[in-house]
């Protein structure tokens, strides 16, 4: 069902999650001016995106290790932006995710 979200609180419920899941993994995260966004669409499917992207990213670790959520506003868009120290992705799949 589509509604107005905050993405900002999204995010830190789902980091605060993983982070007791997880507590040997630094999850952090870092607002950019995104403070008073409203998205519009299905909360569940963007809360499900980024508990994704930081289960896969915590997959990669080896062992401990760190998964960083940046997000910042750019004109009318929001640019999140996740980085961790983990393997990266393979060669052959890179392509498929573009």
């Amino acid at each position: 069902m589509d509604e107005e979200f905050d993405p900002s609180q999204i995010i830190e419920e789902v980091v605060n999650h993983k982070k007791k899941l997880h507590p040997n993994i630094s999850i952090e995260r870092c607002d950019n001016n995104v403070a008073h966004v409203t998205l519009f669409g299905p909360r569940i499917d963007f809360e499900t995106m980024i508990s994704n992207i930081i289960d896969n990213a915590i997959e990669a670790l080896p062992g401990k290790g760190w998964v960083r959520l940046t997000s910042y506003k750019i004109d009318e868009s929001i640019i999140l932006k996740i980085s961790d120290n983990g393997k990266g992705i393979h060669s052959e799949v890179l392509p498929l995710l573009m």
